[in-house]
């Protein structure tokens, strides 16, 4: 071989190397712009993360993947996590994705209630590229559509068993007999990532953990959690039934949401009914009490309390309740107006406000009650 060829060989396997060890695809990774003047980039997607390093305005990065509203980048060796929004996107990320089920909608938007375009069959190829939170929006004649992330499988990307939690709260451990880090509810889905010593370590929405095997059931083939989701489905299906013409006091509405205001940015605790820390009817339990209102502690009996109002009626100070975790109601927040609701999430997040109009929240919604 000459030295022109030896020099391309290795440049080759080089580049390859590299590749390999940064995880990315050349045909699947993006780029963008760096729109901030300093921007940091974080060991994970979060503004509590450790800084990795720093990049200015005008920089360009690779994008590896998107999580939510930040972008998993590489910048001059470094990989990490840049929040979106100090990023213009100069080339999407697009990943390979095949169909896993028979029949497969295509949606005009990331809701089950928006139209399906069309319908495609297990096994066919799409091309994605973007996520937001259970959808994959991907390249559909001269623009996007959008399908169910549940049921793609990504090229390249290690397709691990489902498993579904069968105890009623599990602990989460760091480690085999490891400290607590968090609590699982009956009928989470998890991904198995390995068996240790009668122990499974899983991954559950990006945190990762131990869990004994006695408690988790194993989905061989699919069908057990798919019959899951199925059942989820049906329970959504009150999200319009309720009462005509209840009273409404303005005045205690709006003094119930400035006071849930009060607590935006407080660390999600589970079992929490203080400022010190709330999980979802924690927070409610305690505001209402600031008012000399008594409600039940947990989500799916507060759910029993009150007069039910319909969606389209919701007013400040409501309480909407929505399916998680398995259960037909798992969760609660309290409406704030124009569409969004101030709600304790989960384990690792703090007390805010999102949309219930679109997205997860408005699929899940299943009823809302009024205690004023």
């Amino acid at each position: 071989m000459n030295r022109i060829g030896k020099y391309i060989a290795t440049f080759f396997v080089i580049s390859t190397i590299t590749l390999l060890i940064y995880g990315i695809s050349a045909a699947a990774a993006g780029s963008g712009i760096v729109t901030g003047s300093l921007v940091n980039i974080r060991n994970k997607p979060s503004t509590d993360s450790k800084v990795l390093a720093q990049t200015v305005k005008n920089e360009k990065v690779e994008l590896i993947s998107k999580d939510e509203n930040w972008f998993r980048i590489l910048y001059k060796g470094t990989e990490g996590y840049i929040s979106a929004d100090f990023i213009e996107v100069t080339s999407p990320i697009e990943k390979i994705g095949y169909a896993s089920i028979d029949a497969l909608n295509v949606r005009a938007s990331d809701t089950t209630e928006s139209d399906v375009l069309t319908v495609i069959k297990k096994g066919e190829k799409v091309t994605i590229v973007n996520e937001k939170e259970n959808w994959y929006e991907i390249t559909y004649n001269d623009g996007t559509a959008y399908v169910y992330k549940q049921y793609i499988t990504v090229d390249g990307e290690t397709e691990y068993k489902k498993g579904i939690i069968k105890a009623e709260v599990l602990n989460l451990r760091n480690g085999p007999n490891g400290d607590i880090i968090g609590k699982l509810a009956s009928n989470i889905v998890v991904d198995i990532l390995e068996e240790q010593d009668g122990w499974f370590n899983i991954d559950y929405d990006g945190t990762i953990g131990f869990v004994s095997v006695e408690y988790v059931t194993v989905d061989e083939d699919g069908s057990l959690v798919k019959a899951l989701l199925e059942s989820r489905k049906k329970d959504s299906d009150i999200s319009n039934v309720g009462d005509d013409n209840i009273p409404y006091n303005k005045a205690m509405g709006d003094k119930i949401v400035a006071k849930a205001k009060e607590f935006l940015g407080v660390n999600y605790v589970y079992g929490g009914t203080s400022p010190k820390g709330f999980d979802c009817s924690g927070l409610t339990y305690y505001v209402f009490k600031q008012f000399g209102i008594t409600i039940e502690r947990r989500a799916s009996l507060q759910a029993k309390n009150g007069k039910t109002i319909k969606y389209s009626e919701l007013k400040p100070g409501d309480l909407v309740f929505f399916r998680a975790n398995g259960y037909a109601i798992g969760h609660v927040g309290l409406y704030v107006g124009n569409g969004n609701f101030i709600h304790a999430p989960q384990t690792g997040e703090k007390v805010k406000i999102e949309t219930m109009a679109t997205g997860r929240h408005r699929d899940r919604f299943v009823t809302a009650k009024r205690m004023f």
